[in-house]
């Protein structure tokens, strides 16, 4: 199954960037800087809270779009970033392979916020962001049965390097401690 398929264009020296294609809009948002270095996939991205805002995923990535706006100019290493995706009921049907558009955008939409600062230190590193997913859905609520419109998730999100051991000619970059909190929020 084809998860990802973009197209990315940055402009005006790298201040706006555009991402256009099948994207998992977790990666985008939410996500760990950390991300690689994880061994489990679910500290990736805001926990499970994800699903309620029908926000796409890997390996069953949507149509959809994402700016980001560097905001360098004001503060190093603040951001602002935005994404539209197609929505689904079920994330793998009709799509089994990852090609059928044919009704990807009859399930609404899902829309994604953040703003963010990484820190310029690249020793000890550190990301700080908050963000909102939700999307236009019309569902019934599972507990009360009850018709709503739309759902959403808020989220923050910290991680910061706080050591890296020495080696007796300086510090080991390639080990030491990462923390990282996360809070998620949803009705």
């Amino acid at each position: 199954r084809i998860d990802q398929a973009w197209y990315e264009q940055n402009f005006f020296d790298k201040m706006l960037r555009i991402k256009l294609g099948q994207v998992a809009a977790v990666n985008e948002f939410g996500a760990t800087s950390f991300f690689d270095l994880l061994m489990n996939d679910e500290l990736g991205y805001a926990p499970n809270a994800i699903f309620p805002p029908r926000q796409s995923f890997s390996p069953a990535g949507k149509p959809g779009i994402i700016s980001q706006l560097d905001l360098k100019p004001l503060i190093q290493g603040l951001y602002i970033k935005g994404g539209l995706f197609a929505a689904y009921d079920d994330p793998y049907s009709p799509d089994e392979f990852g090609f059928n558009y044919r009704d990807q955008f009859d399930h609404g939409s899902a829309q994604s916020g953040e703003i963010g600062y990484i820190e310029p230190n690249k020793d000890y590193r550190g990301t700080y962001k908050v963000g909102i997913n939700r999307n236009d859905k019309r569902y019934v609520h599972l507990g009360t049965g009850e018709p709503l419109r739309s759902d959403y998730n808020v989220y923050g999100m910290i991680e910061k390097t706080v050591y890296h051991p020495s080696d007796g000619r300086g510090y080991d970059a390639e080990r030491g401690l990462d923390l990282l909190v996360q809070v998620v929020g949803a009705p």
